[in-house]
């Protein structure tokens, strides 16, 4: 603020007073919730909380039914018995002898084994088997064995090396210790294929007794190697000529963790002579299926394994028990209309819109038939979702072991988003579980042609390029399929499609959709047996919503058919309009559904179609619903009336579509009217029409009073002007230093505009002296010793003092004062100016300056109002050459407030 006083020399006073206020005002923001959706109701099927159960039918033996029972296996390792024969041999001759019995020719291993019925089965594998086998039955009697025999090749030469290796590494373990017998040749050829020697020689007047034909073979060429991989040797004691001995072994080792033997070494055998190893094996758990091996590795010629090697093998094949199932899996379909009547038996006859395939599926099996797939198609559409129910009608496709996958395709093989224009739907990773019982149901709508089917089918493999696979079938043989055909009747039948302002198909949003346009397409189709005429077409939105422009009818080719009918556009109160822009509702007479027409050439029916296109623009309410019906008669006084039904009974309706208001986003600009600058800004982002909360910035004011704004129907800036505040008078002490005189001052007129809200200087001192012509240094005094400076600050901000004193000019002559400097303290305020009119050339000296970091105002307070306390003299310095008289100027106190931190 400004305030101008009197500098006298004999002075009389003058006032000028103004405020400068230095500062920006920040920006204001405003957060504006926005609007909430519109909740609306969705059906969902209940889910089921168990499937449907029934009793499974069991399991029965029907093949290789297994053996309880332990009997005798056949001894092939005597320890007793042996008898000294006619060559001094202790010998012994083995039951089954043809089985027994050596081959003289070759190396041969044998696995025999008793079943629990006492039926011997056994395998010989000869040199030229690699491997042999034979099947048991499983036997649930624990503790089952076997026995085997190995023997070597003939010997070529005599005291030939031997070498025998047993594994048992598939087939179990070892049962007990092995014995070794030899095959003696006769050089008569009496001696018998089953006829063994211990090896025991008793002696005779002519040779030495006690002679061991397997004496050489003891020690660590003879071992068992367990299961660890560990090698342990075998102990032998020398039989006599009745009996026999085991290779057994060392205590603290047990034969059931042996897995192979290996008995070797140099014999006293003849040529043609056969080593013979034999023993007992435990059979695995026979209560499980699987195949079993025993394995020999022999040499008649080598005692380390490394030449003339033979290898063959017996393997035991233990059969699986052979089950059936008496359980079944049956199909049970019944096919029912619109209302649910059974029109099972009516196949190919029955004539209607719809049908509904239910084919139910029971598994009394004790098995899951897993990853199925089931087909669903026909001629037609589908008219709703496919779905896997109980009896109740409850999904059950959660509750299955693997959910099921449904895929819906058009009649091109399209795969569709979901069963809306579908031909056929595939129910991929379906398991019928037994036990169970389950609905797969689908409903066709008509074909526009003569006749309509639905057809379902199991597959147990499917490939849908294809739209071929594997027919499931029932117990009894019978594909799980069933086809239902269906002459058509022709019905109404209608499509809505919504979108926005720029297109995008915004159907499925009905009761969440927010935005400013809706674009209501609807289409009726005709395939009864005549066209429809002189309808009526009523599409009407709540609210405040009005056209965008006129509506569009077009034919099934999409021509224009606008010409044809007669559209009436009605306001919001009722009343018509010839402008669409101004209307909510409109009624569109003589609408004909023309009749269907068919291909003759490639018998393609196509229906009779109507499309009526309609657009809204949001108006200045929140919510909407948008409709449009076709009517057979209407009232438009009421607008109501009977509407066409399709062949459930259903109007041709597009059904109320719910949307929104949409937000619009800008800026509300605070301007100022004088300047054209903008003071501040909030951004916004609500609903067109909404209001809006004004905040006018600070030390401004809004001429028209406005306190909100409306936000534009498509967003932007919105500018509100506004002014800033100023004073147009000010009061000034008079000379006696009292407050009672109120004076305007011209010059406030150059500071116009100013925001000087707040800041209001209501008194500043004059000075004046009496003084003698000649002197240089003049002193004057404050009139009545008011040397004080008093000033509002309503928003207490830091501020500063300038001071500037202008030139002093003698009013008779007009010549000015010859002055050097006029000290205010230590302050030079002389700021000059032009001759006669008293006003400063610029603004002076700082004599008070704001504190650095101040934020607040720090001169004392008197009575409520900031003071600043001056010298009380004026000291003018002036040059001794002047005339007589009385000079006068002003002074200039110029208080500047910084607001930047308020």
């Amino acid at each position: 603020m400004r305030n101008t006083k009197r500098l006298q020399a004999k002075m009389t006073h003058m006032a000028l007073a103004s405020i400068v206020v230095a500062g920006l005002v920040a920006p204001v923001v405003q957060t504006t919730p926005l609007l909430g959706g519109i909740l609306h109701d969705t059906e969902i099927a209940a889910a089921a909380t168990a499937l449907d159960t029934v009793p499974k039918a069991g399991m029965v033996i029907s093949g290789n039914k297994p053996i309880t029972g332990k009997s005798t296996q056949v001894d092939m390792s005597p320890t007793t018995g042996f008898v000294k024969s006619g060559s001094s041999m202790g010998t012994i001759t083995l039951p089954q002898g043809t089985i027994t019995g050596v081959d003289t020719s070759q190396h041969q291993t044998k696995v025999l084994y008793n079943d629990g019925t006492g039926t011997l089965k056994y395998y010989k594998a000869g040199a030229g088997d690699t491997t042999g086998s034979f099947d048991v039955v499983q036997n649930t009697t624990p503790g089952q064995t076997a026995t085997f025999m190995t023997h070597t090749q003939p010997a070529t030469d005599k005291n030939p090396n031997m070498y025998v290796e047993i594994s048992a590494q598939t087939v179990g373990t070892f049962a007990g210790p092995v014995y070794t017998t030899y095959h003696m040749a006769s050089s008569t050829g009496n001696a018998g294929a089953a006829e063994l020697s211990n090896g025991y020689y008793a002696g005779g007047i002519l040779s030495s007794a006690n002679y061991n034909v397997f004496k050489n073979m003891v020690g660590s060429s003879s071992y068992a190697v367990m299961s660890d991989g560990t090698k342990v040797t075998l102990t032998h004691s020398t039989p006599t000529v009745t009996t026999n001995t085991a290779w057994n072994l060392p205590s603290g080792y047990s034969w059931s963790n042996v897995k192979k033997v290996v008995i070797s070494g140099a014999s006293g055998m003849a040529a043609k002579e056969q080593m013979v190893v034999t023993g007992t094996i435990n059979m695995p758990d026979m209560s499980k299926a699987g195949t079993y091996t025993l394995t020999s590795r022999v040499s008649a010629t080598s005692s380390d394994g490394t030449t003339g090697i033979d290898t063959n093998a017996v393997n035991v094949n233990i059969l699986p028990i052979q089950y059936t199932d008496t359980g079944k899996l049956t199909s049970d379909v019944k096919v029912y209309d619109a209302s649910g009547n059974d029109i099972t038996s009516q196949n190919a006859t029955y004539s209607g819109y719809s049908a509904t395939i239910d084919q139910k599926l029971t598994s009394t099996l004790s098995s899951d038939s897993a990853n199925q797939t089931y087909v669903v198609n026909g001629i037609g559409t589908l008219k709703s979702p496919v779905t896997i129910t109980n009896d109740a009608g409850e999904d059950v496709s959660g509750l299955m072991t693997a959910k099921p996958v449904i895929a819906y395709y058009d009649k091109n093989n399209k795969s569709l988003p979901s069963y809306v224009g579908a031909s056929r739907a595939v129910v991929s990773n379906l398991t019928v579980q037994g036990g169970t019982s389950f609905h797969i149901k689908a409903t066709m709508n008509e074909d526009a042609g003569s006749y309509s089917a639905v057809a379902g089918q199991l597959f147990t493999t499917y490939n849908n390029d294809t739209q071929s696979g594997t027919a499931a079938k029932d117990s009894a043989g019978n594909e799980i399929a069933s086809t239902y055909m269906w002459k058509t009747v022709g019905v109404l039948t209608q499509s809505t499609k919504f979108t926005d302002e720029k297109g995008n198909d915004i159907t499925s949003q009905n009761g969440t959709y927010k935005g400013n346009y809706v674009n209501v397409d609807q289409t009726v189709s005709n395939t009864t047996g005549a066209a429809i005429t002189g309808a009526t077409y009523f599409v009407r939105t709540t609210g405040t919503a009005t056209f965008t422009g006129a509506i569009s009818v077009l034919d099934a080719s999409g021509k224009d058919i606008n010409s044809s009918v007669a559209v009436t556009y009605y306001k919001a109160d009722g009343s018509t309009t010839t402008d669409p822009t101004q209307a909510n509702r409109a009624v569109v007479k003589n609408v004909t559904v023309p009749l269907k027409t068919t291909d003759s050439t490639t018998g393609v029916t196509t229906p009779g179609k109507v499309e009526i296109k309609a657009s809204y623009k949001a108006g200045t309410t929140k919510a909407y619903k948008t409709t449009g019906t076709l009517y057979k008669a209407f009232d438009a006084s009421t607008f109501t009336g009977t509407a066409y039904q399709d062949a459930d009974g259903k109007d041709i309706t597009s059904g109320d579509y719910a949307w929104q208001l949409g937000s619009v986003s800008g800026n509300v600009n605070y301007v100022d009217k004088e300047t054209g600058k903008t003071i501040s800004s909030t951004a916004y982002t609500q609903a067109p029409g909404s209001a809006f909360g004004l905040t006018i910035p600070d030390k401004y004011i809004q001429e028209d009073g406005l306190t909100s704004t409306t936000i534009p129907t498509n967003g932007g800036d919105v500018n509100i002007p506004v002014l800033a505040l100023t004073e147009a008078s000010v009061t000034n002490p008079n000379p006696a230093g009292t407050t009672d005189k109120t004076q305007a001052v011209k010059d406030t007129e150059s500071n116009n505009g100013k925001r000087i809200d707040g800041l209001t200087i209501s008194q500043v001192p004059s000075y004046s002296v009496n003084a003698d012509v000649g002197l240089t240094s003049v002193d004057l005094t404050a009139d009545n010793n008011q040397n004080k400076i008093k000033y509002t600050n309503l928003k207490n901000a830091p501020v500063r003092l300038l001071v500037a004193a202008s030139a002093l000019t003698n009013s008779e002559h007009g010549v000015k004062l010859p002055v050097n400097s006029i000290m205010m303290g230590t302050k030079n305020i002389y700021a000059g100016g032009s001759a006669g009119d008293g006003l400063v050339a610029g603004e002076g000296a700082e004599y008070v300056a704001a504190g650095t970091g101040d934020t607040t105002d720090k001169n004392p307070v008197e009575d409520g109002q900031h003071t600043i306390t001056l010298p009380g003299t004026l000291q003018i310095n002036t040059d001794s050459q002047y005339l007589a008289g009385t000079y006068n100027g002003k002074i200039t106190y110029s208080i500047i407030e910084d607001d930047l931190s308020n």
